[in-house]
């Protein structure tokens, strides 16, 4: 099993457990090495974070594993940065990642909430691309 599917097995495993209604950093291994708890104690906040970010993630596999990385959690915000591995090692069509984007998107706006229909208040926020990557 790789580095990347334990992970994916630890967090569905965490995602059981978890409190739903939460805030959720998914993407690559920029999210996965987020401060999220230097943050938290600076500000004293009692806020959960759920960080389901993998490193090495590219937009193909974070779409193929959202619902585990995201949706599951019924998450109140998301913050997502994927796409640096895509344009990184130039496998990956920009249109392709714009395309799997879209789809990430879709999956976190129309999961079911409880079974009554789409989350209505999930906020979602990018973390920014740099598209100096691309040159």
């Amino acid at each position: 099993m790789t580095d990347k599917e334990m992970k994916i097995e630890r967090y569905r495993e965490e995602n059981k457990t978890s409190q739903k209604g939460q805030t959720v950093f998914t993407g690559s291994s920029l999210m996965e090495m987020f401060p999220i708890n230097k943050l938290l104690n600076e500000h004293g906040d009692d806020t959960i974070i759920y960080n389901r970010g993998i490193g090495g993630f590219i937009s193909d596999e974070l779409l193929a594993v959202i619902d585990v990385c995201a949706t599951d959690l019924m998450p109140s915000k998301v913050f997502i940065n994927i796409g640096t591995n895509d344009l990184s090692w130039s496998t990956v069509p920009i249109s392709q990642l714009m395309n799997n984007y879209d789809k990430i998107i879709s999956a976190i706006e129309y999961v079911p909430q409880m079974g009554n229909g789409p989350i209505p208040t999930c906020k979602i926020l990018y973390m920014k691309l740099s598209m100096q990557m691309c040159s």
